[in-house]
């Protein structure tokens, strides 16, 4: 299991609180060999929802090539609940199940009301906790 560090947990939910009253999202950004999680990089919240969210494809795409270029690696996937528990929800199950089917990647979530960061994997539709 990949330890989120206090600075990174600290950033994601300032991250949250700032995209209220919408969800936040953003990568959750490594090194490649332990899968150590080093840093948050927040991604606008194309949906602009507080029950959904997607990546803004150009900011995505300018992450993806900044993290690649770093010699790290996507880890995990972070985002919030505003009103929600930090479990991933049916729309959260189903779009892992289309964009990381194996569980590859971590899914954080961020329950906005409590403040609680719970990790998951999520694998053909089945989440576990980790």
């Amino acid at each position: 299991m990949s330890e989120i560090p206090e600075t990174v947990r600290a950033e994601m939910l300032a991250h949250a609180k700032a995209c209220l009253p919408n969800e936040a999202c953003g990568y959750l950004v490594g090194d490649s060999p332990a899968g150590r999680i080093q840093r948050f990089v927040p991604i606008t919240n194309a949906a602009r929802s507080p029950t959904r969210f997607v990546f803004e494809p150009h900011e995505q795409l300018a992450a993806e090539q900044a993290i690649d270029a770093a010699g790290e690696q996507v880890i995990g996937i972070a985002h919030s609940h505003p009103n929600g528990e930090p479990a991933p929800s049916a729309v959260d199950i189903d779009d892992a199940r289309r964009f990381d089917p194996f569980g590859m990647l971590l899914h954080v979530v961020i329950a906005l009301t409590t403040g609680e960061i719970r990790s998951h994997r999520i694998i053909n539709g089945e989440v576990a906790s980790v």
